[in-house]
């Protein structure tokens, strides 16, 4: 079986500081959840009682939205008053396209790619990373 060393000594320098890090990370967690473990099984308790005593309020709030919530689509503006405010929201038409097939569309024809070109917009998503502990 390999230890951690021999493991290490086959790395690349980049993946022993990562791996190193991920160590760390490991660790505190572990640290973390340890110390933290009297307030979240507190907490998991205060938290059920806490939703036992809100469900019936919840459901009285949920019958007066319901209510609020007819004359406001004829009222169709936000309303302000003493007692609180209420946003007013236009729906709004969704549109989905399957970006894949008209860009192969655009490539295939000259004259559709000229007329429909100027209207895309591309945005790319910064990358990002999830951790997950084993």
């Amino acid at each position: 079986m390999k230890t951690y060393e021999d493991a290490k000594s086959e790395m690349r320098q980049e993946e022993i500081v990562i791996n190193d890090l991920l160590r760390e990370y490991k660790e505190t967690t572990v640290e973390m959840i340890d110390r933290c473990k009297y307030i979240d099984a507190n907490l998991a308790t205060l938290t059920k009682e806490r939703e036992e005593n809100a469900r019936p309020y919840q459901e009285k709030l949920a019958e007066l939205e319901a209510q609020i919530r007819i004359p406001m689509l004829e009222y169709q503006h936000t309303f302000i008053s003493s007692s609180g405010k209420i946003n007013f929201r236009k729906g709004a038409v969704r549109r989905t396209w399957n970006l894949d097939a008209l860009d192969a569309l655009a490539y295939a024809d000259a004259y559709i790619k000229d007329k429909i070109w100027a209207f895309r917009t591309e945005s790319v998503g910064e990358p990002s990373i999830s951790i997950k502990l084993e």
